[in-house]
Formats: structure tokens, C-alpha cells, sequence
């Protein structure tokens, strides 16, 4: 079976999306228990209850799993933080809503945000230079 993990396939269903969160949720609790560099394959599908090739089929490799906890950690993010920042109408409002905010999340959302300090910090390229900066996502930026 071809793997699921490309955008340019047909939607998928309930169950795919399902297993999907399951991993990435999986995954989260993993990177935050036991770090980024632990983060394999056969221990997030052990942690799951899953055989690695039933990751292999929704997700076409670590790196695309990785990059789905990232973009979903992420979104709950702002999600959460930047609405009640957009609906303050000064920088000084805005600054305090952002960091109020960003306060809240790690309070309320530990694992996440352990899950993406630890991804921020590990995920680095073939010649050690650290992937994600400050320009990665773009709402943040924006704001």
C-alpha cells in the first residue's frame, strides 16, 4: 500500500483521520516525555498500540509526521492565542494578550508545548543547521 501522507491524494475518511490524530498525539506525548532524539518510529507505535508500517501508511516518514505535530501544535496555538491579541486595539494590548496567551497555552497545554520546544530545538538538517526559526510560521510572524 502506497502511503496516505501526500496532499495530493483524495480526501481521506473518519478512520484515516482518526488514526492520524492518534499518532500525532502519540507522537507529542513521546517527544515530551523522552525528547525529540528518542522519538522514533517503533516507540511511537508501541506507545500507540500500532505496528510501524500502520504509521508508514498515513504518515511517508518521521519527517512528515514530525512536520504534522509541528503544523497541529502550531495551529492550536494561535487558535487559542491570537484572536483575543487581534481584538486588542493597542501594541501595548496586543503585546500583553500575546504573552498572557502564550503563558496560558504552556499552562494548559504542557505536553504540546514541551513537544514543540523540543521539535524547535532538535529538528536539524543533514549538516546540523537548526530547521525552524522565527520565519517558519507565518502567522506568528504576521502578528
Amino acid at each position: 500500500m502506497p502511503p496516505r501522507g501526500g496532499s495530493s491524494e483524495a480526501p481521506r475518511s473518519f478512520v484515516e483521520e482518526a488514526r492520524r490524530a492518534q499518532i500525532v498525539q502519540c507522537t507529542i506525548e513521546i517527544i515530551a516525555s523522552m525528547g525529540y532524539a528518542q522519538a522514533s518510529l517503533a516507540t511511537i507505535a508501541e506507545r500507540a498500540g500500532i505496528s510501524k508500517g500502520v504509521i508508514s501508511y498515513h504518515f511517508a516518514g518521521k519527517d512528515e509526521l514530525i512536520a504534522q505535530v509541528y503544523t497541529s501544535v502550531m495551529t492550536k496555538v494561535t487558535q487559542l492565542v491570537l484572536p483575543t491579541v487581534a481584538a486588542q486595539a493597542r501594541a501595548a494590548g496586543k503585546l500583553r494578550a500575546y504573552i498572557e496567551g502564550s503563558i496560558a497555552f504552556i499552562a494548559g497545554h504542557g505536553q504540546e508545548a514541551v513537544a514543540l520546544l523540543e521539535i524547535w530545538n532538535g529538528l536539524r538538517t543533514s549538516t546540523g543547521q537548526q530547521v525552524l526559526d522565527a520565519r517558519t510560521y507565518e502567522p506568528g510572524l504576521e502578528l
